[in-house]
């Protein structure tokens, strides 16, 4: 064999040994990848890892993600063919590709379609200082449920340490179990839409002591509570309800 020959045949083997461990490298990258899914409704899909930061499109429950990076408590994610972030708590990990987060490409991202139609602003975190203002007695708002989007009206009893509402009728009873299964001391994060204005907020869906409304298939009245808000048997913030109000102006859909 000629040094010639000799030499291409070398130059031949170390560039497909070059191809096969570049291959392996991206094979390995790609087994290292983790994926999710959006857990939530309304997930707003931001282009930083801040509140501030502009927001891209808002993702459903089911939309998939690869997960690139971690940012504190936000995911770097691809969504569709766009690399944004997320708050992680609204991500749930899964094994393998849920497939759309790889191999659809679309220009945009898809827009939200299911936030209700009484949301037209900004979600509010409002302190229940300003808020017994807005709750006052004999306020009728609407509650859409963060998880389900789901609504329905309610009426303000009482405002003192917390607002004490009723379902204005049966029907939002109904809607109130279709969300829960059943009744309920579990708090649940929703936004509280009243004259223009929406707020974050946590409820219960528990029906106890008094009620004023007759013929809503609701005996009691059930609890929300806002930003700062107490509980009536010890005059103290409820963790659980404040953990849900921060979750439902975080995954404010606007």
């Amino acid at each position: 064999m000629s040094i010639k020959n000799y030499s291409a045949k070398i130059i031949f083997l170390a560039a497909l040994l070059f191809v096969m461990c570049a291959a392996a490298v991206s094979a390995a990258d790609a087994d290292d990848r983790q994926y999710g899914v959006i857990n939530a409704t309304a997930v707003r899909f931001r282009e930083a890892a801040n509140l501030n930061a502009e927001i891209f499109a808002h993702l459903n429950k089911g939309d998939p993600l690869t997960i690139i990076d971690f940012d504190g408590e936000w995911y770097q994610v691809i969504y569709l063919d766009k690399l944004g972030y997320v708050f992680g708590e609204y991500v749930t990990l899964v094994e393998s590709s849920p497939g759309a987060a790889d191999i659809v490409v679309k220009d945009e991202p898809v827009p939200l379609a299911s936030v209700p139609a009484e949301i037209t602003g900004e979600v509010e975190l409002v302190s229940w200082s300003a808020g017994k203002d807005i709750l006052k007695r004999g306020t009728v708002a609407t509650v859409t449920d963060v998880d389900t989007g789901k609504s329905f009206q309610i009426k303000v009893m009482s405002a003192g340490s917390h607002a004490d509402v009723e379902p204005l009728t049966a029907a939002d009873t109904a809607t109130i179990l279709e969300i829960r299964g059943k009744f309920s001391f579990t708090p649940r994060a929703v936004w509280v839409t009243v004259d223009g204005r929406t707020i974050a907020a946590s409820a219960n869906g528990m029906p106890h002591s008094v009620s004023t409304i007759k013929g809503n298939n609701f005996n009691g009245h059930f609890c929300i509570h806002l930003k700062g808000s107490r509980n009536h048997y010890n005059n103290k913030e409820d963790a659980e309800h404040q953990k849900m109000v921060q979750k439902a102006y975080k995954t404010s859909p606007n």
